[in-house]
């Protein structure tokens, strides 16, 4: 009887190995109404049948340009896939991009916690690093990773990419499986996850500065006189200091401008953040920038032939993404580094005629200071351990609260809409 036992057992794990391989081959199996493939890298699939899977033309995060970035320069500390949809004619119906990265189990604990797992860690060093299997990518984009054609059938569509997810993350080794940042538009479908045993909880907003203003001069003058001054004030600031203030483009050598002294600004602000999901390498600078020689965008302050401080950008489809910043914490009493990047940025990237422009997920309070509006941020996490996922549900609440409010200010003038 037990000879027999093993010999199923045997069985069993020969063919999900098999179904592994094939799935990991990048060959299509059947699930229901869909098939799906599964590739080890973005650069396996031909633009072309990406883009269709995305709805016809890929958006930023989910450019295929913008996933070589993310694998090249992350894959000393992630393992990426990729997935297609296609129905039962086999048109293209959808596509997720997936990565396995290593999250710090801290991350979200009390303070007593953290310095508690701080001194455990000098002992063992991979203390409560758990490796996590997102629907998404590291890099913190503040948008999703997953697209459904509107015509799918999107709970199905699910279904199987959870079965998928699940067979990943046994392969793995990966206890939690995490879709993330996901929009508002997006959750009428994706709760459907719920379903599957998945908890919902708030990310960080996504805050955006509106797009109806022709520069950052003409924002300013919309603005109530006290908040006006405020800018008026940092900007002076920033002159008396004798900084300078340049607009590059990717393929005008940033690549070569952005050394590891430059990447030690970004370091710098990375260190300081409450919250700090991944760390990039400079690599990642490098490779937006020959990636997208046309649409990445860098302001510089300079301090001489020195750079003090930048922001790091990417225009796209009538879209500006902000994505990651750095400066000289030295220089920033004295010359409001922080909030002069910010400026500029905005004045560039509202000459550029863009309908959207996104300005990231953290530091909330100083955004609205110029007049952003946050939008939520949600993600859905599933443990594969069946004894674990009730306690999931009960103490979810308690586990990922809420983000904190922030106060709004009434930054504009009564007249303001007839500037």
């Amino acid at each position: 009887m037990w000879a027999l036992r093993m010999s199923a057992l045997r069985f069993a794990m020969s063919h999900t190995a098999a179904l592994w391989h094939r799935l990991a081959l990048g060959s299509s199996g059947s699930r229901g109404s869909y098939s799906l493939s599964l590739a080890a890298s973005i650069t396996e699939r031909s633009a072309e049948e990406w883009h269709a899977a995305c709805g016809g033309c890929a958006d930023a995060v989910m450019d295929p340009r913008f996933l070589q970035v993310v694998e090249k320069s992350m894959a000393a500390a992630a393992r990426f896939y990729n997935v297609v949809f296609r129905d039962g004619a086999g048109e293209p119906a959808g596509a997720a991009f997936l990565s396995l990265y290593p999250v710090d189990g801290l991350l979200l604990a009390k303070e007593r916690w953290k310095k508690l797992g701080t001194h455990v860690r000098q002992l063992w060093p991979n203390f409560l690093k758990v490796p996590v299997l997102f629907c998404g990518c590291p890099v913190s984009t503040g948008e999703s990773h997953l697209r459904m054609a509107d015509r799918a059938d999107h709970v199905t569509m699910l279904r199987q990419l959870d079965r998928l997810l699940m067979l990943l993350a046994w392969r793995q080794g990966a206890p939690v499986i995490v879709f993330k940042d996901l929009g508002p538009h997006e959750t009428a479908r994706t709760d459907a996850l719920l379903e599957l045993g998945y908890v919902r909880a708030d990310s960080l907003p996504m805050n955006y500065f509106p797009t109806r203003f022709r520069d950052f001069d003409h924002f300013c003058a919309s603005l109530r006189s006290r908040y006006r001054r405020q800018i008026v004030r940092s900007r002076k600031k920033l002159q008396r200091a004798g900084l300078r203030v340049v607009h590059l483009r990717g393929g005008m050598g940033f690549d070569k401008l952005y050394t590891d002294d430059v990447h030690r600004l970004y370091l710098a602000v990375l260190g300081r953040a409450p919250i700090q999901l991944e760390c990039l390498p400079a690599q990642f600078f490098r490779e937006l920038a020959r990636q997208f020689p046309d649409e990445s965008a860098f302001t510089l302050i300079c301090q001489d032939e020195r750079i003090v401080g930048f922001t790091c950008g990417l225009f796209h489809r009538q879209a500006y993404h902000n994505f990651f910043c750095g400066f000289d914490y030295d220089l920033n009493a004295k010359a409001e580094l922080y909030f002069n990047l910010l400026y500029e940025d905005l004045d560039y990237a509202l000459q550029q005629n863009v309908r959207s422009i996104q300005i990231g997920q953290t530091a909330d309070q100083y955004k609205l200071r110029v007049g952003c509006y946050r939008e939520p941020r949600f993600f859905y996490i599933k443990v594969r351990d069946l004894s674990l996922q009730l306690l999931l549900r009960t103490a979810g609440p308690s586990l990922f609260p809420p983000p904190p409010s922030v106060n709004e200010r009434k930054l504009f003038r009564q007249a303001a809409a007839d500037i």
